[in-house]
């Protein structure tokens, strides 16, 4: 075990203390060891931190200590290291575990911006965020919950009257607090595709037309309509049926001679 001070350079690293800067541009101590740790006081009680922050030296094998700080205790550290390495006189992975559990401490990792927290399971866990659909729904609830305190009201000062005066009303339905509604978010690319429009079109069944994507498909037919039907041919008995048809269809028509016709 190698002791020594520790210093923070005008970097922000805070590392071994050496005795001016052409040593350590010449060589790096922390190199020369498997392993690093660093102690750590928080509200008086010591600890070892056995990660790196990101703004220190401290480094140790994945899955040797069971937390990122640990209880100050040297002994402890000594035998979890011949464990490890099966170095020795070592105890066992069973005694080791039961160890393990007593020597871990609830400090947590610090983020990028450096602050740590003070117990890490005691932190409640970060809520998800609601979905678009969520929100649209709550918000709903709330104003149909407004809308019937806003009746019970009016139901209450009205009383055996079956009318009441709109001012009176009025004033009753004010008494109910308008509801605080959630701003609804946008969807978000994942359930925009989730979202999927099922369409009956009478021979089957199509799947994954999203609703903009049908939205679309009308547009296009509304700006494209259709040609205009030929017309229908005759009935085969009974009273001819009678057709609509164009200028163009008619001109035709009047230049065909009666000597042309087949019958």
């Amino acid at each position: 075990v190698y002791m020594t001070h520790l210093e923070t350079l005008d970097t922000g690293l805070t590392t071994v203390k050496l005795i001016g800067k052409m040593l350590r541009e010449k060589i790096t101590i922390e190199g020369l060891f498997t392993i690093v740790l660093r102690t750590c006081v928080n509200e008086g009680k010591y600890y070892f931190l056995t990660q790196n922050s990101g703004k220190d030296t401290v480094k140790s094998p994945m899955g040797m200590f069971p937390a990122y700080a640990i209880d100050n205790d040297l002994a402890y550290v000594v035998e979890k290291i011949r464990n490890y390495y099966e170095i020795g006189d070592y105890q066992s992975d069973e005694e080791m575990a039961a160890a393990d559990a007593d020597a871990a401490a609830d400090l947590q990792k610090p983020d990028a911006a450096g602050r740590r927290s003070r117990s890490g399971r005691n932190a409640a866990p970060a809520e998800q965020p609601k979905t678009h659909d969520e929100v649209v729904k709550s918000n709903q609830e709330k104003i149909e919950a407004y809308r019937a305190a806003q009746q019970a009201a009016v139901d209450a000062i009205a009383g055996d009257r079956e009318e009441i005066p709109f001012e009176e009303a009025a004033a009753a339905m004010d008494t109910v607090p308008a509801p605080e509604l959630d701003k609804v978010p946008r969807r978000t690319r994942k359930e925009r595709k989730a979202e999927v429009a099922s369409v009956d079109t009478g021979t089957g069944t199509i799947v994954g037309a999203t609703a903009e994507e049908m939205k679309a498909d009308e547009l296009e037919g509304a700006m494209n309509p259709p040609a205009d039907p030929e017309p229908a041919a005759p009935a085969a008995s009974g009273r001819a049926r009678r057709t609509r048809r164009s200028r163009t269809q008619a001109a035709a028509t009047a230049d065909i001679n009666d000597d042309d016709l087949p019958f």
